[in-house]
């Protein structure tokens, strides 16, 4: 395995290519690649077990102002379909749902404006205590695309009321010969620098075999602290090679994490794994990291640090390590001024590992 420099206009496009000139060239088994992008994203997604699934859809329906309906939404037929599977038993649950709203409706609770089929599939999983926190974050979050799409608006009126002869002078002042860099180049520069760490970097696990664990909540909280991890080490100039262990195809954090970035199965260069990092790595090379020890760990640069994909506060984490003879250390907590709690979660832990590694603090 080798590692050189070149510039690449296959890859490269001449607009950005004055901010990221260098391309790496790599070698695995004695086959080079040209510093090509696609063909890098091709070499990094060899490496996962899981098969490619497609992102199903959404379908949304509205709420019903007429109190004289039955239900506060109508679900179509085919909306139905795809959220029960045709399971008379998962029928049952929709009908339930259905029937706890219009309860909330009668009570003078307030109901989401939108929900979508995704929704649907979210709450019928869930007992009825769940299905009243889910609505409640549904409301919060409709109430915040709102803001968000008002804001919007008013920057876009505010922009578009500009006197014509000020926004000629801006555009003169700002004249340049360099077109701006687009997202897609900075997105493509970020996964090739995902594609190093997995090559060439410091491995870091996370053990997603805890699904049974966890409430609908907690595992979209895991889920989105997943996708933090990976956004803060794309940007990293020293990323660690992500990789997660115990996946279940058909699980419920595969989904969310496939919710909150569609990407991660079928471009994000990053392994996903649906056996045990036993499989993986060498057992001697492993460090299950868990706030329920003792020990602190020292940072070494050639172990494989493992998080576990569990937002709640249970030591299932540390039972699973020593069962399998695992070493479990915690990080040093109190370094980091933790004042009012004793415990970080996977993206914050995440965090300062980076930290950890770029500046040996």
């Amino acid at each position: 395995m080798a590692v050189g420099y070149v510039w690449s206009r296959s890859a490269c496009t001449w607009r950005s290519a004055l901010c990221f000139p260098l391309l790496p060239v790599m070698k695995l088994n004695g086959n080079p690649l040209q510093g090509n992008r696609t063909m890098l994203l091709v070499q990094a997604r060899q490496l996962s077990k899981v098969n490619k699934q497609q992102v199903p859809p959404k379908q949304t329906v509205k709420l019903m102002n007429d109190k004289l309906s039955p239900y506060p939404y109508i679900i179509p037929e085919q909306m139905e379909n795809f959220i029960t599977g045709g399971d008379p038993q998962a029928k049952m649950k929709l009908q339930a749902v259905l029937l706890l709203m219009a309860f909330m409706r009668e009570r003078g609770e307030k109901l989401p404006e939108i929900l979508d089929s995704q929704n649907f599939l979210e709450m019928i999983e869930c007992s009825e205590h769940e299905v009243y926190k889910l609505i409640e974050m549904y409301n919060f979050h409709s109430n915040k695309n709102t803001l968000s799409v008002k804001i919007k608006n008013d920057k876009k009126l505010k922009r578009n009321s500009v006197n014509h002869k000020e926004s000629s002078l801006a555009n003169a002042m700002n004249n340049s010969l360099l077109f701006p860099i687009s997202k897609i180049d900075q997105s493509h520069y970020y996964n090739t620098n995902l594609i190093q760490g997995l090559l060439f970097g410091q491995q870091i696990v996370f053990d997603c075999a805890f699904d049974d664990y966890m409430t609908l909540i907690e595992i979209k909280t895991t889920a989105k602290h997943l996708n933090d991890c990976i956004r803060h080490n794309r940007r990293s100039l020293r990323p660690f090679g992500l990789n997660f262990c115990n996946v279940e195809s058909n699980g419920k954090l595969l989904r969310h994490l496939k919710l909150h970035n569609p990407s991660i199965e079928n471009d994000l260069p990053v392994n996903l794994y649906t056996s045990s990092y036993l499989d993986v790595f060498r057992k001697e090379d492993i460090v299950y990291l868990s706030p329920f020890v003792h020990r602190e760990f020292e940072y070494h640069p050639h172990d494989v640090y493992v998080l576990s994909a569990l937002s709640n506060n249970n030591p299932l984490c540390v039972k699973k390590a020593r069962k399998e003879g695992v070493r479990c250390f915690k990080l040093p907590l109190g370094f980091y001024e933790m004042k009012r709690r004793s415990r970080l979660s996977i993206n914050e832990a995440f965090k300062k590992l980076l930290l950890k590694k770029d500046t040996d603090t």
